[in-house]
């Protein structure tokens, strides 16, 4: 293991953890940010743990150690989704501290989460649509994420909003159009697309509510508004399929974009993959879009090792390419690694590649 670390430096300690790898004679370029430096000493160093018995050895070369000023200030985003916790709290459940009931955002925020992922359906749980009467309705509309994210401001948190342009739950293939834009035409349905979220983003305004990022979709690698029912294979005529349709697609990203920022020009707008660790798929999606001229703040990826088959190492090599290839910042959108074996054939019921103990340590 390989820890770059700065001590003493000020209030808090920045500090980067590697895991190990074979390069050969390759160098791989690595980036500690937010050391703030407000005492008199400071301590900059490398450690390394290595592990014995192994016949070709570990060793680390370091070339081109340097301390550079930070153009931007610099802060960890430590986030993670509360979308349901009034769904929790309104059955009966209970959060705790030390053993003692406590809000849930007091929680998060005193043990260092920074950020609350909010996710919004424009029409969820209408028992009249199908698939919407598969949402529990009450949760997860607007009211109610609303009502979240000003817990979670009150809390001292940032808010990310995440769009799912779906009365449904949307991720890979499934990317169903909601039942009130059925029948659109393709420019219709892009000025729908920029109303729905002017008016979204609108409504934090009024209440006060700063919105740091909005992501346009949730695991958006087949496209946006393709199906009418999430097995469905069969399109809609008016789709954004990125593969049949990324003319629309891209207009469908770029009418988001313009709405948010027409709206809250501080707030970076993401789009949110699932393809992490695939290179060619990468490049032929995000590609697209740019030769097209969407525009985006934030490339943010879902990257669990039980489903994406890979390890943290080769998650943080992928970043390093995409923040060199397309010049934006990565999120680790999603991630997850179990705490113990789940049940289910696809649920996390294995670490993946990674070797590490299926417990609340590993």
């Amino acid at each position: 293991l390989f820890r770059s670390e700065a001590n003493g430096c000020g209030p808090q300690d920045a500090i980067l953890n590697l895991a190990p790898a074979f390069f050969g004679d390759a160098y791989r370029r690595v980036q500690l940010r937010g050391i703030r430096v407000s005492n008199a000493s400071c301590t900059v160093g490398l450690r390394v743990r290595a592990a014995a018995g192994h016949s070709f050895g570990q060793w680390l070369r370091v070339f081109d150690l340097t301390l550079e000023p930070d153009a931007q200030s610099y802060e960890m985003i430590a986030g993670g989704d509360v979308s349901l916790t009034d769904m929790v709290e309104e059955h009966g459940g209970i959060y705790k501290l030390d053993g003692v009931p406590a809000d849930p955002f007091y929680i998060l925020a005193s043990s260092g989460m920074n950020l609350a992922r909010l996710h919004l359906f424009v029409d969820s749980g209408n028992p009249a649509f199908s698939p919407s009467r598969g949402m529990q309705g009450s949760y997860d509309n607007l009211a109610d994420v609303l009502h979240l994210a000003a817990r979670a401001h009150s809390a001292g948190m940032r808010i990310e909003l995440s769009l799912h342009l779906s009365d449904y739950w949307a991720d890979g293939g499934c990317q169903t159009m909601p039942h009130a834009w059925l029948g659109l035409s393709a420019e219709e349905l892009v000025d729908r697309v920029s109303d729905y979220i002017g008016s979204v983003v609108g409504s934090f305004n009024e209440r006060g509510i700063p919105l740091d990022y909005v992501a346009i979709g949730n695991e958006a690698d087949a496209g946006l508004l393709r199906t009418l029912e999430c097995k469905s294979s069969s399109l809609l005529p008016v789709n954004g399929d990125v593969t049949t349709n990324p003319d629309l697609l891209s207009h469908i990203y770029e009418a988001g974009y313009r709405a948010v920022h027409a709206s809250s020009p501080h707030t970076l707008v993401l789009w949110h993959l699932a393809n992490f660790g695939r290179y060619t798929e990468t490049r032929r999606y995000i590609d697209a879009m740019f030769s097209r001229g969407a525009q985006v703040d934030v490339l943010a990826y879902s990257a669990y090792p039980f489903w994406s088959h890979q390890t943290v190492r080769q998650f943080q090599d992928f970043a390093n390419y995409v923040t060199a290839r397309y010049h934006r910042p990565v999120f680790f959108e999603e991630t997850g690694y179990p705490w113990a074996p789940a049940s289910g054939a696809d649920n996390m019921n294995n670490g993946g590649p990674e070797s590490y103990p299926l417990t609340p340590r590993g």
